[in-house]
């Protein structure tokens, strides 16, 4: 029968672990990273808004969009997009602005944007 080999601890030298000792006191007082924002908003510079009125606006973005656009939709909605043979383009979030700062400093009216 075979006697199996007792396990060693691996030898480390002296200086790799003063070496340790320090890396792991330096880590320690590390300042904590920075908090997050207070606001969630963020800006980005690959976006923008577009506003859009009329009667006529639910119509023109119909044939632009992956969603269903009508006239009397209150809530907003996520959607994409199309080029002329129907690729998608780009993601857009669509919002109804009737009543909002965004439709007055555009001059609406009363008309939906």
């Amino acid at each position: 029968m075979f006697a199996r080999p007792v396990p060693r601890a691996p030898y480390i030298c002296a200086r790799c672990l003063l070496h340790q000792q320090k890396r792991r006191a330096a880590s320690s007082r590390a300042a904590p990273p920075p908090l997050p924002p207070p606001s969630g908003a963020a800006r980005l510079t690959t976006r923008r808004l577009i506003s859009l009125h009329g009667k006529e606006a639910p119509k023109f973005l119909q044939g632009l969009l992956t969603n269903s656009v009508t006239s009397r939709s209150q809530a907003g909605s996520y959607a994409a997009f199309l080029t002329a043979p129907g690729k998608v383009l780009h993601d857009v979030f669509i919002y109804p602005t009737l009543g909002s700062r965004w439709h007055k400093a555009a001059d609406g009216g009363d008309e939906k944007g």
